[in-house]
């Protein structure tokens, strides 16, 4: 069965949903621990959490819960209960924030991943990021062609790479992000390419 992992936003799931019926939706782990993070942050427990290996403790279970067995989530998340670190009514809070955001509402299919290989959608947001920092906002149309025409050239070289058998390492991609500037330059010295392009490059 396919698999759709994507950030924890309804109405994204609900289209995915909708649109593909087959498909698996699972929600990025990493998306899942900012949240918990947030809220810990909101109910005035930062200091709590950073000063009392306790409360640490507590809390880190709870965003490793999606990496444990399908299984056993149920006994955690009673374990996390019977352990409350303090009465104080910010960890009831959150206890009930848990259920209510992770419990009740989605299906735990949803962020559990278990063995899964992919629990993050970071490579995604970190493409996405590369791609605002090479466009900027308001890219002309001549900055757009000239970087998906870079783009392509770097995916053949990555893609040779892993069709010839090597895997794609973070060297093996600087490697091919200095060899697509080579080809630049290169095709800027025989004026394939004009020199201003070089200044968008």
């Amino acid at each position: 069965m396919a698999e759709c992992l994507m950030d924890f936003e309804r109405a994204m799931i609900n289209s995915c949903l909708e649109a593909f019926p087959n498909v698996h939706v699972k929600c990025c782990w990493y998306h899942f621990v900012q949240a918990l993070w947030r809220k810990i942050q909101k109910l005035g427990l930062t200091t709590s959490y950073e000063t009392d290996p306790l409360v640490n403790t507590w809390f880190k279970q709870y965003m490793a819960l999606p990496l444990i067995l399908r299984r056993l989530i149920d006994d955690g998340l009673q374990l996390l209960k019977d352990t409350i670190p303090s009465n104080d009514y910010k960890y009831r809070k959150f206890l009930k924030y848990f259920e209510k955001e992770y419990i009740k509402r989605p299906s735990i299919d949803l962020w559990h991943h278990g063995n899964n290989d992919m629990k993050t959608n970071n490579s995604l947001e970190g493409y996405n990021f590369r791609l605002l920092m090479r466009f900027g906002l308001h890219p002309s149309i001549w900055e757009f062609l000239h970087f998906l025409k870079d783009e392509e050239a770097l995916v053949s070289h990555l893609i040779t790479h892993l069709v010839g058998g090597s895997g794609i390492t973070s060297s093996t991609l600087v490697y091919s992000i200095m060899q697509c500037n080579i080809i630049v330059i290169g095709e800027w010295n025989y004026d394939v390419i004009a020199a201003a392009f070089l200044l968008f490059f």
